[in-house]
């Protein structure tokens, strides 16, 4: 009768022991998953590129890594330093700070030739970005005040199969919608892939065009590094900046604060990159 009640009392007890470990790693999972997802508010800001596969492998990963107890350790010193990250970010004047250091755009001068740098274009609807139309409004802004008399767009390097448009052509159709036949003469720099590209690009046509002073139309967030790049490549070159399209760069809000931080993340990333290949 002792053997059959030590034998139940040894069973509930596995049980229970079971219950117990299936519920602390559960929520270690949980908690795991939840570090995971804040985290990616960070890696989107960093690394906008990632596709959603390994977005959702560093999801994942955490939740492995919040089964063993130092792992869970690590991940709550992470979670806490978004966390102090998140409030400096939304209720300080950190990011204005950031933004206005990233920001070394001029007042417009006359120039040989307006750069519009590009920044992409929907493909199914054939538009244009916000980020581009704010420059290239901005740069007919400019022309039409008789700053330069060219201009320049980008085309964007794409695959035969993707049924893209070209993007110098959806930039064309908006700049004849806006000036029609007052539009100014445009140079297309052709299978651009990015700054350094369309930095390369105009360093060889400015000889030929005869282009001694450029002036460079792109985002403020983006105007050091563009501008570093232009004259490390040997061409005399200042910024002016684009309005912001999405964010008030008065910043005087967490909303606006918060909608800076990937811009000026992937700035500080860049120029981070650029200080460390050189």
């Amino acid at each position: 009768m002792h053997d059959t009640e030590e034998v139940i009392a040894e069973d509930t007890d596995l049980r229970t022991t079971g219950t117990i470990k299936g519920r602390q790693l559960a929520r270690s999972v949980g908690f795991g998953l939840l570090v995971g997802c804040v985290g990616l508010f960070a890696v989107l800001a960093m690394a906008p590129l990632l596709s959603k596969s390994e977005l959702a492998v560093m999801v994942l990963l955490c939740g492995l890594i919040a089964i063993h107890s130092v792992g869970r350790k690590i991940l709550k010193m992470a979670l806490g330093a978004l966390a102090v990250f998140g409030v400096v970010v939304l209720f300080s004047p950190a990011m204005k700070w950031s933004f206005e250091s990233l920001d070394v755009s001029e007042a417009p001068r006359k120039a040989d030739v307006i750069v519009v740098l590009g920044a992409g274009f929907y493909c199914g609807s054939s538009q244009l970005s916000g980020i581009s139309v704010a420059r290239t409004t901005k740069a007919l802004s400019l022309f039409r005040d008789g700053y330069a008399p060219e201009m320049t767009i980008s085309d964007n390097l794409r695959s035969p199969s993707s049924g893209c448009p070209s993007q110098a052509k959806v930039t064309e159709s908006f700049i004849k919608s806006m000036l029609g036949e007052d539009a100014p003469a445009v140079v297309t720099l052709s299978n651009m892939r990015s700054t350094q590209s369309e930095v390369e690009a105009i360093s060889e046509l400015k000889a030929s065009k005869r282009w001694k002073t450029v002036m460079v139309v792109t985002s403020p967030t983006h105007s050091r590094r563009a501008v570093d790049m232009f004259r490390s490549a040997g061409v005399d070159a200042f910024v002016v900046a684009a309005d912001e399209p999405y964010f008030d760069t008065e910043m005087r809000t967490p909303g606006d604060r918060a909608k800076a931080l990937a811009p000026v993340l992937r700035e500080f990333a860049g120029l981070a990159k650029r200080w460390l290949t050189e």
